[in-house]
Parts: C-alpha cells; structure tokens; sequence
C-alpha cells in the first residue's frame, strides 16, 4: 500500500469519526424569552436566549 493510500484512508476514518461525534448531538431550543421549564427539550420549554452557549455546550455533551 503507498503513502497516498493510506493518507486516504487515515482521512475516511477521521471523517467518519466526525459524523458520528455529530449524530450523537442532542437538539436542545432556546427562544428569546425562553419558555416553560427552560430546559432545552422543546420549543415549550426552550432555553432563554441567554443561555445559548449552554445549550450548544449541553447539546454536544449530552445525547
């Protein structure tokens, strides 16, 4: 196997990683206001818009 070979091969399973790191990423919704509990799991209890860093940063780390 060349060089070329395997630097494809290195670069599918880095890209399939990444597709599954992003297919394990939960929805979380914020509104503005945000509404009901304020947990992120509907558009009837979305986050308030400031806390969108932490809804992103909920989003990647929990599923």
């Amino acid at each position: 196997m060349n060089s070329s070979s395997k630097i494809k091969i290195i670069l599918y399973v880095l890209f399939l990683i990444s597709i599954s790191n992003h297919a394990n990423s939960a929805v979380r919704y914020v509104t503005p206001t945000g509404a009901g509990l304020m947990n992120g799991t509907s558009w009837t209890n979305a986050f308030p818009g400031k806390f969108l860093q932490a809804a992103v940063t909920l989003s990647l780390t929990s599923v």
